[in-house]
């Protein structure tokens, strides 16, 4: 869970009250999402065991393992967003103030990133629909159905990513400001 630290939160802007509760419902999807993870594992080993044990195999449960792979994937871009965690090129923080970082971290996050992120969104979201609509199952004869769910998951995650976005700006303008940013 994201910690309340002392001074974090008094005395700073009300919109780091926002701030941290973005991070701990993201925090709180993050942890409950990654559990899939101890599924793909699962699945994966039947896989493996069926296909070369028993020679046998299933397109349903090989596409199922991919397909938890990816909607785990990107549920918890948002975590390592939130968290810190994701890979970075601090190039620019080496050689620039924080609060110069964090002007352009805001920048670049409103300008970039959210506006590309909301384009995304709504043509995924058309897509998960026409997917529902077409009643769209997979090609292989013993595949998955129901294909719009996972194809749900797409612009959802694209919308947790933006929440988590949204977190980081109001960090930033508290830096930016003068406020703590953790």
């Amino acid at each position: 869970m994201v910690k309340k630290k002392e001074g974090h939160l008094k005395g700073g802007l009300k919109l780091e009250y926002i701030s941290f509760y973005i991070d701990s419902f993201v925090v709180l999807i993050g942890k409950a999402v990654s559990w899939i993870w101890l599924v793909v594992l699962l699945v994966v080993l039947f896989n493996v065991f069926s296909r070369y044990l028993f020679n046998s195999g299933s397109a349903a449960m090989l596409e199922l393992s991919w397909h938890l792979f990816g909607a785990t994937m990107l549920i918890v871009l948002s975590y390592a967003v939130v968290t810190d965690d994701h890979v970075r090129v601090d190039f620019l923080s080496e050689k620039l103030p924080v609060r110069c970082v964090a002007l352009i971290e805001f920048l670049l996050i409103s300008v970039l990133v959210i506006p590309l992120l909301v384009f995304m969104t709504e043509t995924l979201v058309q897509y998960a629909w026409n997917s529902f609509v077409k009643g769209e199952s997979s090609m292989a004869p013993d595949g998955l159905p129901y294909r719009f769910i996972l194809k749900s998951i797409i612009p959802f995650s694209i919308l947790l990513l933006m929440l988590s976005l949204v977190s980081r700006l109001i960090k930033d303008i508290a830096l930016v400001l003068g406020k703590p940013k953790k």
